[in-house]
């Protein structure tokens, strides 16, 4: 139901903004909070690919609309803030809409002073995508992918606690 309702706002909103300029790949909105923004899943893609057999990639999808999402970034902020003297990054690839960007995922970012990379996926093709992330992916969110070399986890079930991201991590 909720992929249903994502896919048929997705579409409404690149129909409807077809003369719409597009973002800049890189938007600075204050002196140390920067997002950029994925005008295609190629780019993304680019960056999953430096995944390597030191680093650890946690790459979340998440919505400020998606109470869920909300729910369980405390938990990649926390996991980020213990493991920063290891080699993990943790990447919050928003699917906000393009609409929605400075009206509600830049007041969402400055208040809860997130300090994991921020990513916005603009690409409306998700059918195209969703696959290439995982094939077990209905496309619901929250949705997290665990990288560490060749190695993928994948999961959409709902971080509840710290420990659930470690157990993830464990498995790679």
């Amino acid at each position: 139901m909720y992929l249903l309702v994502f896919l048929l706002c997705q579409w409404l909103l690149s129909t409807s903004m077809t003369n719409v300029s597009p973002m800049p790949v890189k938007v600075k909105f204050s002196d140390s909070i920067e997002y950029k923004v994925f005008q295609s899943f190629e780019e993304l893609e680019a960056l999953l690919g430096e995944a390597s057999d030191e680093d650890i990639l946690v790459v979340n999808f998440w919505a400020t609309w998606c109470a869920p999402c909300v729910k369980e970034l405390p938990y990649f902020e926390s996991f980020l803030k213990t493991n920063q003297s290891k080699k993990i990054r943790v990447l919050l690839i928003s699917l906000d809409f393009p609409k929605h960007i400075q009206s509600r995922f830049v007041p969402f970012i400055e208040n809860h002073q997130l300090k994991s990379e921020l990513y916005v996926l603009d690409d409306p093709n998700e059918n195209e995508w969703i696959d290439k992330v995982d094939a077990s992916w209905s496309g619901t969110i929250p949705a997290t992918l665990f990288m560490k070399g060749d190695q993928r986890i994948f999961t959409d079930q709902e971080m509840h606690s710290v420990d659930d991201i470690e157990h993830y991590i464990k498995k790679l």
